[in-house]
C-alpha cells in the first residue's frame, strides 16, 4: 500500500490496497506455474494481537514485527522497570521515557 501510494499520492486508501493486491496477484502469476509452492511474499504489516491479516491479501504472512514484539518479553526482566524508567532519559537522544 505505501508503495501504490508513494506512485500515486492522490489515492483513497481503498484503491491503495486495491493496486497493492492487484501488485501481489500479478507478483504470483508471473513466479511461474513449474513452482512447487506459491512465490513467497511477505507483508510489512503490523498485527495488533487481535487483528487477522486478511485472506485476500495473498500473502505468505508478515515481516514478523508483531511476532517480535511478543517474544521481546522473553529477554526483559519487568522487574527493573523502576529502574529502566530512571535510568532511560539520561541516555544519550533520549527526549522522553517509553509508555509502560
Amino acid at each position: 500500500m505505501a508503495t501504490a501510494r508513494r506512485l500515486h499520492p492522490d489515492l483513497d486508501r481503498e484503491t491503495a490496497l486495491a493496486v497493492a493486491a492487484e501488485y501481489r496477484a500479478v507478483s504470483q502469476a508471473n513466479a511461474g506455474d513449474d513452482r512447487a509452492r506459491p512465490f513467497w511474499i511477505a507483508a510489512e504489516k503490523i498485527l495488533m494481537p487481535d487483528e487477522p491479516l486478511p485472506e485476500w491479501w495473498a500473502v505468505a504472512g508478515t515481516t514478523g514485527y508483531d511476532y517480535l514484539g511478543s517474544v521481546n518479553g522473553l529477554f526483559v526482566d519487568r522487574g527493573t522497570s523502576r529502574q529502566m524508567t530512571a535510568t532511560y532519559p539520561a541516555s544519550p537522544g533520549a527526549s522522553s521515557p517509553w509508555r509502560t
